[in-house]
C-alpha cells in the first residue's frame, strides 16, 4: 500500500496558467453572446440606433480581449446574430 501522503504532485502552474486564461475568455465570450442578443433586442423598439450598437458591441469585444482570444470573425457572427435576434 503507498502512502499517498508521502507523493508529491508538483502542480503544474503553466498549465493551470493556460487554463484560466481560456476558462476567462470563455466567460466572457458567453456574457459578450448574452449582451448582444439584449441589445439586439432593443432594435425591436428603435431601430435607427443599429450602427451605434453595432460599434459599441465591437469596442466592447476590442477592449475585453475578444477579437484577438477569438477572431474577428467569431465577433462580427455574435453581433450579426445579436442584432437579427439569432443565434450565431
Amino acid at each position: 500500500m503507498t502512502n499517498v501522503a508521502a507523493i508529491r504532485i508538483e502542480p503544474d502552474f503553466n498549465a493551470a496558467k493556460q487554463d484560466a486564461q481560456r476558462n476567462i475568455a470563455n466567460a466572457r465570450i458567453w456574457a459578450f453572446e448574452d449582451e448582444c442578443k439584449r441589445l439586439g433586442a432593443m432594435l425591436a423598439y428603435e431601430r435607427t440606433r443599429q450602427t451605434e450598437i453595432c460599434d459599441f458591441l465591437y469596442t466592447v469585444a476590442e477592449a475585453n480581449g475578444l477579437v484577438i482570444a477569438h477572431g474577428d470573425g467569431l465577433i462580427h457572427k455574435m453581433i450579426v446574430a445579436g442584432l437579427e435576434g439569432g443565434d450565431e
